[in-house]
């Protein structure tokens, strides 16, 4: 199972570790990690009360400093070393769902290089297939290299070309 991030009832923001189905009673529960414990212990919550949360601001939002969770020493829930590798694997998978594509980057990117950085993105933007955000990224480049007063590197025709021929369909 993929791991994710959900919110309870409550707002809390939990790591999902798992879900199963009690034999019993087939109800789903919910194994997860409250972002709001320093102890990272997994509980259980019924699956029905917990939301799918996509945006890294909301879960950053509740991550805490790496000091207020109980990493170096053991607790009543589990070693420090499993309260390290659950610390550290919620915080690379907030690292993860957190960047964004190369073609929505390079337009922040754009608004406030140099003519140097200009230069050096031209080389970058050539070499890379770029799979949207064909106008906004020439918007953002002509914008830009009239306001450094500098070429375009070739740029708007090189992004010309690959929406022709690469933009997905």
């Amino acid at each position: 199972m993929n791991q994710y991030f959900g919110k309870t009832t409550k707002g809390n923001i939990i790591f999902v570790t798992c879900k199963k189905t009690d034999k019993n009673t087939g109800v789903l529960f919910t194994y997860g990690i409250n972002l709001a414990s320093p102890n990272l212990r997994i509980k259980t919550y019924r699956a029905t009360n917990i939301v799918f949360v996509e945006d890294p601001k909301e879960i950053k939002t509740k991550l805490r400093s790496k000091e207020f969770y109980n990493l170096m020493g053991d607790n009543k829930y589990h070693s420090a070393k499993i309260s390290q590798e659950y610390f550290q694997k919620i915080t690379e998978i907030i690292e993860a769902i957190s960047t964004v594509p190369f073609h929505k980057a390079v337009i922040e990117v754009i608004k406030n290089a140099s003519t140097n950085d200009l230069s050096l993105l031209a080389t970058l933007i050539k070499m890379t297939r770029i799979p949207g955000d064909y106008q906004k990224i020439k918007e953002c480049w002509q914008k830009r290299t009239e306001e450094m007063a500098c070429e375009d590197f070739g740029i708007i025709k090189s992004l010309r070309i690959q929406e022709k021929y690469c933009a997905k369909k």
